[in-house]
């Protein structure tokens, strides 16, 4: 369940953050476990140990961030969002993450976002390899990943792409 957890976090904490200056912002509040237990929606266990959505959120809530989305003309969307008073310079690498967990470069884009503020700064084709495609972009100080196809997905390409986002996440 933590995954649904993590996945509906992102997607609602990127939203808002897409739309800076359009919407107000976001709070949840089960940010920690009460008593040990199995099923909840914190992100915090009772032990203070975080549980998977923190690393998908912690991603997402990085001053500096790009973050994606699939929009209705089955393209990647790519925003960059910029909390800082400076200048937001880079490049981001687009990978698509295989069922194996191999990262396969899609594209390289520059982008630069004016302090404090949210730009598109590009649209990817999505291939139609899978159903469900994993999107893992990396630039200089962050990373963010974007889930992108139709539900309901395999259970056993789900499961890899898991695998490869904990992997990824726990070391940032």
């Amino acid at each position: 369940m933590n995954v649904v957890v993590a996945e509906t976090f992102k997607y609602a904490i990127e939203k808002f953050r897409r739309e800076k200056f359009r919407r107000s912002g976001l709070i949840w509040w089960s940010l920690c476990d009460m008593w040990p237990m199995g099923f909840n929606y914190s992100v915090v266990d009772f032990n203070l140990r975080p549980k998977l959505p923190f690393y998908w959120i912690k991603a997402s809530q990085q001053a500096r961030v790009l973050l994606g989305r699939e929009n209705w003309a089955g393209n990647l969307e790519l925003t960059g969002v910029n909390d800082t008073l400076n200048l937001f310079t880079g490049s981001v690498k687009i990978f698509i993450v295989t069922p194996t967990g191999r990262k396969i470069l899609q594209k390289t884009l520059s982008f630069e976002i004016p302090a404090n503020s949210s730009m598109e700064i590009g649209l990817i084709p999505i291939p139609s390899i899978h159903p469900a495609s994993l999107f893992w972009l990396e630039w200089e100080g962050g990373r963010n990943h974007i889930l992108s196809g139709s539900p309901p997905y395999s259970y056993e390409v789900w499961n890899a792409y898991r695998q490869f986002l904990e992997a990824e996440y726990r070391t940032l």
